[in-house]
């Protein structure tokens, strides 16, 4: 049970450990004392005879003999040393759980930083920006939060535990000396055989808890999938086969951990055996080998020693054996918790590695279809050039080893620079070209001609090359991150926006940049009057940007770059969303720029870099051409052919008149610009519909301030939760008549054993032994009840768990793809898995706990009324205040931190998420160590409010135990004064005695309740706030059906959408889809052109007007069935860690082999299937990494042509492609037509022309431009 790295973990301490531990066994060690004056102040109140000179005896004497002589000195001879253990006990316990929780705290706070650290912050040269250890995001977020937890436990729990349990077994001996030495070596001989026990059956289970967590972890992972790729799940109808699968995961994770259960419960049968074993052993030995005395006369007061040393033989035991007991419910914990520090070991271990030898970490390809991990290679001998064309003026003159862009000095300068992979594909050749400090050069070429890759390089990102590629006299592979990013910035398309506000995102590294700087950025793109119509610089951001059009989010991010001082400005597609004006006005301000530093632009669109001082056109990793916009039209090369290919295609177009289905005709002459089709105004200046309220950040589940709070909303989400139940009542209905049968089998066992030693020294043979047999077989029996009791506890209580994951998942479902957007992903995942998973407190450790609590109290204090009332009395009234009071009065200012502390775990788990996603950007903006102290702060959030929640719940046990013990002393002292005066024989007294201390346990469960139960309840209440969420448009069950008919067409009539502000986003729409037609719609970025597709495919709900399909009101037409009419190729493309054939097959997880092949040719993947190494099987990861931006579209579109669907929407699907693959993918499109119809939405001038119809949506209305 211990690991030596897990010991060398930070913040780890093993002395405070057992320090903690020896404290615990110091104030257990008072429970004894306790017991041991109670029960000979008992006796000898009574009149009884003890041992003689015990030590209680003195002490009473003493106190007895300084207390004025009154009716009431022999009671508060008793009374006063009695709490003076008390209040010992409770400081000793004090200090105990004070060193526990400052172990957790100390131990997380360095865990976390050590992990974040190593997550997020570069700590050598430049490395690759993923993650090295192989492990998905979510499981590394899962270890720095519930793993870090977990591991905790075992230093302030286990650790402890165990060394309270030797402690104990050390002292047995000595605690027994006073009354009977071999008693004592019959108890600690017991609880030396039962660890024996419990680590058989523990051995015996290792193999299930591997299995256990490798499931609890894939259930993670496939929740966060699951939620990432909802929109695509949900849009081709497999959202419901994806909640089938949780179903089943989620059952194989009930079934192994009901195993694990098994085992656990096995192990505690076999200890409450050693238990009753040892405990009649030890009471026999008491009993035969005392010193032999009369037996009691008639008056029944006389108590021989071997009599007296039985009892107490019997109720120590009993106690002794507590700690080691309770130490089996947390063997599985603890192996939990080791197998999860080995995991945080390895994966920082990983991480360190990774950064100290950047040279072999592995990288995937960005601009490649290759999936294999780069490695320097030699580059063969021969041409330098790489096959490339040189630039005009320079042949034979020697140039062909250095083309330089203008004259002048070198900032950038690349020599033979190669890059290439595993598996033998080269991504770059034999790069030889040199910049200058100031100038714009524009690089483009085909998908996967190695634009990214040579990016990858002069960032940083990719220092695996062989060859030169000095910036600024260093080798780029030499710089530091943190060196680099000050020197090169890159803003790619695909950069991320981070959850907060705008002033936070465009400042990351908290570099101290003005609002006045940051405003002026934001102005230069345009985006200032959108912003400041929003609240300004404290306008929201919510996750990944999603309340902003993809065109606005690139924008964002291009005024971000600009804020960033550097010589080298990189702008990889950092336009390929955004609307033609923009594009425009975005090109000339790069132009400017570009007097200032060294301006790059990697790009599809030739047209963005015809200006551009230096064109680099890339083809199979070599330079195929380098010049000015003339000198390589005058070449008549490759830049020339694609120039041309590019106007045609984009001025070309099938017009109006024409037969649908055809594309461009080839040579047609460009009639005109690109730029000459008309464009909207921008959006400049606008505050409009669309623009202030795509979308605002929803509040996480659980944030709602309808959340409740106090105790009468507490016991709202008890009696919430309770509803949850079922047809699982009875179940738990039979546990609790289990676990009650069980407490009260101990207490008869305690009192049937004390009244046997009695009758036995009495001359009651008979009734002696029949005592003697049902308290045997009590003690004995019992484990079989709590193993039932436990059992189907947790039967019905992962039972439940299961069908809440798939109910809250199933809630999220009917809120995706609209209420899915902008939600923090992490929090939602932590409500999925953890917080579901803490549900199991309250089915199976306080449902049947309560039941059980109440009715061993109703049963005792009918019992214990029968011997006297007045003992009855005081038991009703002990019950109540350990039972009701106690828990109330901590379950208040528990429940707040408890539900801060879940709050914020779900923040932590966003955060690490998110920046583990958005790395790249992180360290390009120099922002790693930014977002380590965000991560750090909210950490530090969750652990203040943790420890906080633990501290109370400590102080409940507290004051639960210290309150069971004064109430044992009031009621032990009551008993001895009516034995003193007669009105109670000494046998039923010591009876009622012992059996009032058994029967506390089952109150004490119920006590710690208060503080314990309340992580729980904050689980439940952000479980139920996510229920209670309402979607943008709930999902139709029992509408019409339409698949089945042909599709007749869609229709919007003067339609209009507002969101909840009442601001409106779109007026008036009137739009016809008719069969096999194509439309297209352009406008400026947040236009609402998205939105227009949400209200068409009712994701969202029109606000006015009237949506019509195949002549049925959109609104009465069953999801399901409308999911099959209709499809969509959105901006925003999901790839799940699949192959390339499960994700293609998304949208049709039944088709044949043929129909995959034949979607994937028409969607242009030919090319991707033969690069990869396993074709359609090769093994996607992370959003499909391994894969170009253009390639992941082309997956997208792939779906769409695999699906059934009559009408599909295709929103920007050819942003990321060249001219040549824009135009072979529209022509397959229109080839493959059909009867379908078409709505495309785009900015490219060139992907319009292929509709029979054009519109253009500004200022919320649509207008027909043709």
């Amino acid at each position: 049970m211990f690991n030596k790295k897990m010991m060398q973990l930070p913040g780890v301490s093993v002395k405070r450990s057992v320090l903690i531990g020896l404290r615990r066994s110091l104030s257990f060690l008072t429970d004894i004392a306790i017991i041991i004056y109670l029960a000979d102040i008992l006796a000898l109140l009574c009149g009884a005879h003890t041992s003689g000179g015990s030590p209680a005896a003195h002490v009473y004497g003493c106190f007895h003999s300084v207390l004025p002589a009154a009716a009431g000195a022999a009671a508060a001879s008793v009374t006063v040393p009695s709490l003076i253990l008390v209040v010992v006990r409770i400081l000793l316990s004090r200090t105990a759980d004070s060193a526990a929780v400052k172990s957790d705290e100390t131990v997380a706070r360095a865990l976390t930083s050590d992990m974040t650290h190593a997550f997020l912050v570069p700590q050598d040269i430049s490395v690759k920006s993923l993650k090295s250890s192989g492990r998905p995001n979510q499981t590394l977020a899962m270890l720095d939060t519930e793993g870090i937890k977990t591991v905790c436990s075992y230093f302030s729990n286990f650790i402890p535990a165990m060394v309270q349990t030797a402690f104990m077994i050390c002292t047995a001996v000595l605690i027994f000396l006073p009354f009977n030495v071999w008693a004592g070596i019959a108890i600690a001989a017991g609880m030396l055989v039962m660890p024996v026990f419990a680590n058989m059956i523990r051995d015996s289970n290792l193999k299930y808890l591997s299995a256990h967590l490798s499931k609890y972890d894939k259930v993670g992972i496939h929740f966060e999938q699951a939620v990432r790729g909802l929109s695509t799940l949900t849009i081709f109808r497999a959202d419901k086969r994806e909640s089938e699968k949780i179903r089943e995961e989620s059952e194989g994770f009930r079934r192994i951990t009901m195993q694990i259960l098994k085992g656990q419960l096995r192990s505690l049968i076999a200890a409450d055996f050693v238990i009753a074993a040892a405990v009649i052993a030890s009471v026999l030995i008491a009993v035969f080998t005392s010193a032999p005395a009369a037996p009691v006369g008639a008056a029944g007061t006389a108590l021989p020693a071997a009599a007296f040393n039985g009892i107490l033989v019997a109720v120590l035991g009993v106690r002794l054996f507590i700690p080691e007991r309770s130490l089996i419910y947390l063997v599985h914990d603890a192996a939990k918790a080791m197998k999860l520090g080995r995991q945080i070991v390895e994966v920082r271990d990983d991480f360190t590695a990774g950064q100290q030898a950047s040279a072999t970490v592995p990288l995937p390809a960005p601009d490649t279809a290759s999936v294999p991990a780069p490695s320097p290679i030699p580059v063969p001998a021969g041409d330098s050039s790489g096959g490339r064309r040189v630039r005009a003026g320079t042949a034979g003159t020697g140039a062909d080893t250095a083309v330089t862009s203008t004259a002048g000095d070198e900032l950038i300068s690349l020599s033979g620079l190669s890059v290439a992979y595993s598996d033998g594909f080269e991504a770059l050749r034999s790069i030889t070209a040199s910049f200058k400090a100031h100038g714009f050069v524009g690089i483009a070429g085909r998908s996967g001609s190695g634009k990214s890759t040579l990016v990858n390089v002069l960032t940083g990102l990719l220092p695996q090359y062989a060859g030169s590629a000095v910036i600024d006299g260093r080798e780029a592979s030499s710089y530091s991150y943190a060196e680099l990013s000050h020197l090169a910035v890159a803003v790619r398309g695909t950069d991320t926006l981070f959850a907060g506000t705008i002033a936070d995102n465009m400042d990351i590294g908290k570099r101290g940049i003005s609002r006045e700087h940051i405003a002026s950025a934001l102005k230069r793109v345009d985006m200032w009057p959108k912003i400041e119509s929003r609240g300004g610089l404290d306008a929201p951001v919510s996750a990944g940007g999603s309340n902003f059009s993809g065109g606005q989010r690139q924008r964002l991010c291009i005024a971000r770059g600009l804020l960033h001082d550097a010589q080298i400005y990189i702008f990889d597609e950092a336009t390929s969303a955004v609307d033609a004006a923009h594009d425009r006005a975005l090109e000339r301000l790069l132009l400017d720029l570009s007097h200032e530093a060294c301006v790059i632009a990697v790009t599809h669109r030739l047209s963005n870099i015809r200006h551009a001082d230096t064109i680099m056109m890339l083809d199979g990793g070599n330079i195929a051409e380098m010049g000015t916009y003339d000198e390589l039209m005058g070449m008549d090369g490759l830049f020339a052919d694609q120039w041309r290919h590019q106007n045609t295609v984009e001025n070309a177009g099938a017009a109006p008149e024409q037969d649908r289905g055809h594309g461009p005709k080839p040579g047609a002459e460009a009639a005109a610009p690109a730029e000459s089709i008309p464009v909207p105004a921008s959006d400049a200046g606008s505050s409009s519909p669309a623009a202030a309220v795509r979308g605002a950040p929803e509040p996480v589940p659980g944030s709602s301030p309808s959340s409740p709070s106090g105790s009468a909303a507490l016991f709202r989400t008890v009696k919430r939760m309770a509803r949850f139940l079922g047809s699982h009542r009875r179940t738990v209905a039979g546990a609790a008549a289990a676990g009650l049968t069980g407490h009260l089998l101990s207490t008869i066992a305690v009192m049937a054993a004390v009244m046997a030693i009695f009758t036995g020294f009495q001359g009651h043979t008979a009734v002696c032994a029949l005592l003697a047999v049902i308290a045997s077989t009590a003690g004995l029996v019992r484990g079989m009840f709590s193993f039932l009791e436990q059992y189907l506890n947790h039967q019905a209580a992962f039972s439940i768990l299961r069908d809440v994951r798939v109910l809250a998942f199933d809630h999220v479902r009917s809120l995706s793809p609209a209420g899915v957007a902008g939600k923090a992903r992490g929090n939602l995942v932590t409500v999925l898995t953890e917080d579901i998973e803490l549900l199991e407190v309250f089915y199976a450790h306080t449902l049947s706990p309560l039941m059980i609590g109440a009715g061993n109290s109703i049963i005792m204090w009918a019992v214990l009324s029968a011997i006297h009332p007045l003992l009855g009395g005081i038991a009703l009234g002990s019950y109540l205040i350990v039972g009701i009071l106690i828990p109330l009065f901590f379950a208040g200012p528990t429940s707040a931190y408890a539900y801060k502390e879940r709050q914020s775990q779900g923040q932590v788990h966003t955060q690490v998420l998110d920046y583990l996603d958005g790395k790249n950007t992180l360290l390009q903006f120099d922002a790693s160590n930014e977002a380590y102290s965000q991560v750090m702060d909210a950490s530090g959030t969750m652990l203040g409010s943790r420890s906080h929640a633990t501290s109370y719940r400590y102080s409940n046990m507290r004051t639960a135990d210290a309150a069971s013990l004064i109430m044992l002393i009031l009621f032990t002292l009551a008993a001895a004064s009516l034995a003193a005066h007669g009105n109670l024989p000494i046998a039923p007294a010591f009876a009622a005695v012992t059996g009032f201390a058994t029967s506390f346990p089952s109150l004490i469960s119920v006590s710690r309740l208060g503080a314990g139960l309340q992580p729980t309840l904050a689980s439940a209440r952000r479980v139920f706030a996510l229920l209670d969420e309402k979607p943008a448009a709930a999902p139709i069950i029992d509408g019409a059906r339409i698949e089945t008919m042909p599709f007749t067409g869609e229709a919007a009539s003067q339609m209009g959408f507002s969101y909840s502000n009442g601001r409106a986003v779109l007026r008036n729409i009137d739009l016809t889809i008719a069969p096999g037609s194509s439309i297209a719609v352009q406008g400026p970025n947040g236009a609402g052109k998205s939105t227009l597709i949400d209200l068409l495919m009712r994701f969202r709900v029109r606000s006015t007007g009237n949506i019509s399909i195949d002549s049925t009101d959109i609104n009465t037409v069953a999801t399901d069935s409308l999911r099959t009419v209709q499809t969509l190729s959105s901006q925003d493309i999901f790839i799940f860690d699949s192959t390339l054939r499960d994700n293609i097959a998304v949208a049709d997880p039944d088709a044949s082999e043929n129909r995959i092949m034949q979607a994937a040719h028409h969607a242009c993947l030919d090319d991707l299937i033969d690069q990869l190494p396993d074709g359609l099987d090769t093994q996607l990861s992370r959003n499909g990494s391994q894969l170009s931006d253009g390639q992941r579209q082309r997956v997208a579109i792939a779906r769409s042509f695999l699906s059934s669907a009559s009408l599909m929407f295709f929103d920007e699907p050819t942003s990321n492609m060249d001219a040549l693959l824009e135009a072979e993918l529209m022509q397959s499109l229109m080839k493959h037509q059909g009867s379908k119809s078409y709505v495309i939405v785009s900015h490219r001038g060139s992907t319009l022309r292929y509709a029979q119809e054009l519109f253009t949506l500004d200022g919320g209305s649509l207008a027909r431009i043709r």
